[in-house]
């Protein structure tokens, strides 16, 4: 499908022949805009499963490139212990942990790696670590691209092994990631090569938007509430443009409420929606390692941020019915115990809620839906 990528900041239009980032004129995040309507009812190349059979809808020129794994039709199923104990009539998990690396990350790169293979591009650079590394890849290794990956981390780390050994080209960093996203800069200044930072990635989010089209065919009844995990934001906002896709075709009627779901060490989008300064208190961590993203979101005609709350996400938030929320890390009831295996991805949200109040009961979600 021909798309521009449109900057989310000053609205300028940059055409899609070159890989890009970030608008050329003032630095702000990019937006893909189509020139029609998405076929959100298509079932893609005949015989195609999982993302690719949305291709259409996607930012791919020719089918015939995607590169995929397998991800996609992630289930939905039942949490009926669970939500009997929040006192909730229907409650759904979609489980994202059963993608290809384990991550919900692989729509996002199956997309953005078969735009890099379009456009021939033969390298990248990112940072090497966690489930955004070993996803993006193996991705990269599936198209024939060189990953070349900064890791600050132990190179006996089991992320770091998983990459390893999709062929990346791994260099090791002293320091923290601030020093890692350092060495990725400098080395693709000197060398040439393409440095991703797949948060700031337009191409990545609209692979999370078929997580919403799943859903509209997974379910009869859409659900009036979703819950998400938020760290960088690029799920809330995919999701989020997935629905509003839906919406414009009339493949569903309504927005569903999006709650962001935060640990209570690190809630920058909590605390903007709020009004409220905040900042990551030194040492500060959670058992929710993919969600410790500390960098509160400034305003966005301001910001200058490489998250996609910043520019993006927050200010369509304050514009929906949707809302946020801050969890702390209590004990797990028996029940959570007994699922926890089945329900939750190593990078979402930990089910440790609050036993009494949880910020969603005190919010009205919780009496609301139950």
């Amino acid at each position: 499908m021909a798309f521009e990528l449109i900057c989310s900041r000053c609205a300028k239009r940059h055409d899609s022949l070159s890989y890009r980032l970030a608008c050329d004129r003032c630095g702000g995040l990019l937006e893909i805009e189509y020139d029609a309507a998405p076929a959100v009812g298509s079932r893609g190349p005949a015989g195609a499963r999982g993302l690719r059979r949305f291709a259409s809808t996607l930012p791919i020129k020719d089918p015939a490139n995607f590169v995929t794994l397998g991800e996609g039709d992630t289930p939905v199923v039942p949490l009926e212990g669970i939500g009997s104990e929040l006192g909730l009539d229907r409650l759904l998990a979609k489980l994202e942990y059963i993608s290809p690396t384990g991550a919900f990350k692989d729509r996002g790169n199956a997309v953005q790696v078969t735009v890099l293979k379009e456009l021939g591009i033969k390298a990248a650079i990112d940072i090497a670590g966690g489930n955004a590394g070993h996803s993006f890849a193996s991705y990269c290794a599936r198209a024939g691209i060189k990953f070349v990956g900064f890791a600050y981390e132990d190179p006996q780390h089991p992320k770091l092994q998983a990459i390893a050994h999709t062929g990346a080209e791994i260099h090791r960093v002293d320091g923290d990631r601030k020093a890692c996203v350092a060495a990725a800069r400098m080395f693709s200044e000197e060398s040439g090569t393409l440095n991703m930072v797949y948060a700031r990635n337009a191409y990545f989010i609209e692979g999370q938007k078929t997580i919403a089209y799943e859903i509209a065919e997974q379910l009869d009844v859409m659900p009036d509430h979703i819950v998400v995990p938020v760290g960088n934001g690029s799920l809330l906002l995919g999701i989020w443009r997935g629905f509003k896709e839906l919406i414009k075709v009339g493949r569903v009627k309504t927005m569903p409420r999006l709650h962001a779901a935060q640990a209570s060490a690190f809630q920058p989008l909590v605390a903007a929606l709020d009004g409220r300064d905040w900042s990551a208190s030194p040492g500060a961590g959670s058992v929710a390692v993919g969600i410790t993203n500390a960098a509160p979101p400034p305003s966005a005609s301001r910001s200058r941020s490489t998250s996609p709350i910043s520019c993006q996400a927050l200010p369509r938030y304050r514009d929906t019915a949707s809302d946020a929320a801050a969890s702390s890390e209590l004990e797990p009831s028996a029940e959570e115990r007994r699922q926890r295996a089945v329900v939750v991805q190593p990078p979402a949200r930990d089910l440790n809620a609050p036993r009494e109040p949880d910020p969603l009961e005190r919010a009205g979600v919780l009496d609301e839906v139950g």
